[in-house]
């Protein structure tokens, strides 16, 4: 093959990594194969064409390299596949060899020592007090720092997540535990987004074995256009790495559940948290005593003791004076009122991102009254944004600028407080009608479309819906084609064409997207059994790709009775196993079960070799190791081991949170270990007291339980608490819950919750407040019922979804 064309191939293939995720992967595969292969080229192999350095990382980018560059070849893509997989893992690994020559300057990132101010990695710039320094204060360790020390410092790679709220001292813990690292590298990937510049520190050939990623503020990282494709590459990056590198990471408590729940429209993210971080959560609490001696050497810590209202660090970072100055600006300024108003609502029902000039001019005036609106000035705007942006304290700005780039506008970012703030106490408010039509004028990116889509459906704003919705669907979105078929507005045979059209000419080979789609199915019958149909017909072509994925696929051709296609798709995860172990726990655990409770040729024994590869390349806690053994085949070797480590691990199983509970001893009971089922649940209904309840069904579950083993004291205890401390977040959530305490003959909780959900409960989704209102008018619950709808119908009016 000529010089020139090889070139030509390694620039393609470049070009097509560096957009890997974007809908024009396939597109760019074949420009690349049309420039790089000529058509005399059908005798070589592309495997020689390339070299290691310029093969992509990711082995779902390489298939569909691979898959463009055979067919213009004419090869099987399969036999080239496997040779180039070994070439991209000798890449992954030699990426982190260190060259002797290799000079210490080009590497990613400064050595730790030299990052002495923690303001540089994002720490929040303290207040200012007379008489007090203007550096951080001296640090004051709390629980959670000893075990994330002992994390970082343990061998081998590690991905930490440290959960807090704003201004909790999250980030300021991840860097005094990253001091503990001299002679490492720190590097911060900032630029040109965070999601892109992760992407590429990972990809790069300049990323020294002992680094540190400092991902501070991770879900600025995995939420924005790009989020995706950085967890995968992250995912795929910790899986194969060779040697110690260390991600240090920061996020608040909503999005890791936002990321991490079941229907999380991040699969990747969901993926990479669930299966590979190691979550330590920041304990909010100092001791008396250290408190009392930093107050003696520091007056901020003195002034944030006696103020009392708020935690010492939220103090400390200035976040009670953004609170004070957003309510009382609304008489000293109403359009920097306004404009914090419209920034809080965007970041409250879209992404917690940036927002833009464009919208809130648009937006703001709608947050002013027309009085307040007279009476201000031409350059209202321009006052309202110079005075949000004045540092508050020397310690933080309601609004900070962001510097914009050639292709994006200005922007701005609401301080991390407010957005706090704004989530908890703004989420179920209605917002003006020209917010939406704002966000229709200035919004474009396909992620943040989405996410404003999702919101204006639950609001009962199908036609904005629909708007946000379209131009995704015209990509081959399914979760937007899937909306437009439940939106009332819009035309159902349009929708069902561009449908149609997508089932017949999807790449049957994208896992991914497969898996999507048939999510997006799952209350449309006819058209899943002509996506199954078209599976089953190009079987050849299917792939593995995460767990859950590739379960949706298996279980639909067994659903469609495309036996011989579900038998051959189960020796391909056979063989796969070695790369399907490296998933989260529950999306592995979900194929192992639907494979072993599978009736086809196969299945079982492919069940079995994954349970065992997972067993054996994974350190397994006790829930996980209850839940393997409840769904494997009893009396195999795997069994009885996986039966012994369970009897050691038991006594460190988690029995506080109940997100973990039920699961861990449901699978107990099911897999005949009474006696470890009994002392757990008796333990946890000695301690209902104590739990952590969660937003999720989880407690619901764990009463259930309770109810059912006999415990009936536990049960009335952990009624009242759910019934005074439940957030079922979601309208529809506040029905099963109130459902589930009258199941459970909880009668007084019931009413108690009742009366408590009808007053301050979610309105949102609209479709589950109309739900729950005929709810409380069938239970007899008529004022109740009445005092509900009276809120979701002020709600409509002021928003204009009537």
């Amino acid at each position: 093959m000529p010089a020139d064309a090889h070139q030509r191939l390694a620039d393609g293939l470049r070009a097509l990594y560096e957009a890997a995720g974007s809908p024009t992967l396939r597109a760019l595969a074949r420009r690349a194969s049309e420039r790089s292969i000529a058509a005399s080229a059908s005798a070589a192999s592309i495997s020689e064409w390339m070299s290691a350095k310029s093969l992509p990382a990711r082995q779902g980018d390489l298939a569909a390299v691979v898959a463009e560059l055979a067919v213009s070849a004419n090869r099987p893509a399969h036999h080239e596949m496997k040779r180039l997989e070994e070439l991209r893992k000798e890449a992954q690994q030699n990426r982190l060899r260190k060259p002797a020559d290799k000079d210490p300057g080009k590497w990613l990132g400064k050595p730790v020592e030299l990052y002495k101010d923690p303001i540089r990695l994002e720490v929040h710039r303290p207040i200012r007090i007379a008489g007090a320094p203007s550096r951080v204060p001296d640090y004051i360790e709390r629980s959670h720092d000893r075990e994330l020390i002992d994390t970082l410092l343990s061998d081998g790679p590690q991905f930490i997540v440290i959960v807090g709220g704003s201004s909790t001292g999250k980030t300021r813990a991840a860097y005094e535990a990253a001091q503990h690292l001299k002679g490492w590298n720190l590097y911060h990937p900032v630029a040109p987004s965070k999601p892109k510049a992760l992407t590429a520190a990972l990809e790069s050939s300049e990323l020294n074995a002992r680094t540190i990623i400092w991902l501070n503020e991770l879900q600025e990282y995995l939420l924005p256009e790009g989020g995706e494709q950085a967890a995968a590459a992250l995912s795929d990056f910790l899986s194969s790495v060779p040697t110690e590198v260390k991600v240090l990471a920061t996020i608040w408590p909503r999005y890791w559940q936002d990321l991490t729940s079941a229907g999380s429209p991040y699969p990747h993210a969901r993926s990479l948290l669930n299966s590979m971080a190691v979550r330590i959560d920041v304990n909010p609490k100092f001791t008396s005593e250290s408190l009392r001696n930093a107050a003696r050497a520091d007056l901020r810590i003195k002034a944030a003791v006696k103020a009392g209202s708020a935690g010492v660090t939220q103090y400390i970072a200035a976040g009670p004076a953004l609170l004070e100055f957003f309510h009382d600006c609304r008489d000293i300024n109403p359009g920097t009122y306004a404009v914090l108003s419209a920034a809080m609502d965007a970041s409250t029902i879209g992404p917690p991102d940036l927002v833009s000039d464009s919208f809130l001019q648009l937006c703001a005036p709608a947050y002013i009254s027309p009085e307040e609106f007279g009476a201000l000035s031409d350059q209202w705007f321009e006052a309202a944004i110079e005075l949000a942006s004045k540092e508050l304290r020397g310690a933080a700005r309601p609004l900070s600028r962001i510097r914009p780039t050639a292709s994006s506008r200005p922007s701005y970012r609401l301080a991390d407080y407010l957005i706090q703030y704004a989530q908890s106490e703004r989420s179920q408010k209605p917002v003006p009608k020209v917010f939406w039509e704002s966000v229709l004028s200035t919004v474009d990116d396909p992620v943040t479309s989405s996410v404003f889509a999702r919101a204006a459906d639950e609001r009962g704003m199908f036609e904005i819906a629909a708007a946000l919705w379209s131009p995704l669907a015209q990509t081959g979105d399914p979760e937007a084609m899937g909306a437009l078929l439940a939106n009332p507005t819009v035309d159902k045979r349009a929708a069902h064409d561009a449908l149609d059209h997508f089932i017949q000419h999807v790449d049957v080979g994208d896992t991914g997207m497969v898996a999507w789609l048939l999510s997006e199915l799952y209350h449309h019958r006819t058209k899943r059994a002509a996506l199954a149909a078209r599976l089953a017909q190009n079987y050849k072509d299917l792939t593995i790709g995460r767990s859950f994925d590739t379960f949706l696929i298996f279980e639909q051709l067994e659903e469609a009775g495309a036996f011989n296609a579900a038998k051959e798709y189960a020796l391909l995860i056979q063989k796969s196993k070695d790369t399907v172990v490296r998933d989260d726990f529950w999306s592995v655990i979900t194929l192992i079960e639907a494979l072993e409770e599978s009736t086809v040729d196969g299945a079982s024994e492919a069940s079995a070799e994954l349970a065992q590869a997972y067993y054996e390349n994974n350190v397994m806690p006790p829930e996980h190791l209850a839940a393997l053994l409840s769904r494997i085949d009893r009396t195999s070797n795997l069994a009885r081991k996986a039966r012994r480590a369970l009897h050691e691990a038991a006594g460190s199983a988690d029995l506080i949170k109940t997100l973990t509970i039920p699961p861990y001893i449901g699978s107990l009971f099911f897999s005949g270990e009474y006696d470890l089922g009994r002392a757990a649940l008796n333990r946890v209904a000695t301690q209902i007291g104590i739990l952590e309840l969660d937003s999720s069904y989880a407690p619901l579950d764990l009463l259930d339980m309770l109810q059912n083993r006999g415990y009936r004291d536990a049960v009335v205890e952990l009624a009242d608490r759910i019934s005074l401390e439940l957030d079922p977040v979601l309208s529809g959530a506040v029905r099963v819950a109130l459902q589930r305490l009258k199941k459970n003959e909880c009668f007084d909780a019931f009413q108690i919750m009742a009366a408590r959900m009808a007053e301050t409960g979610p309105v949102l989704p609209l479709t589950g407040a109309s739900e729950l209102t005929e709810f409380f008018s069938a239970e007899g619950l008529i004022e109740l019922s009445q005092s509900y709808a009276k809120r979701v119908s002020e709600f409509q009016a002021a928003e204009g979804s009537e």
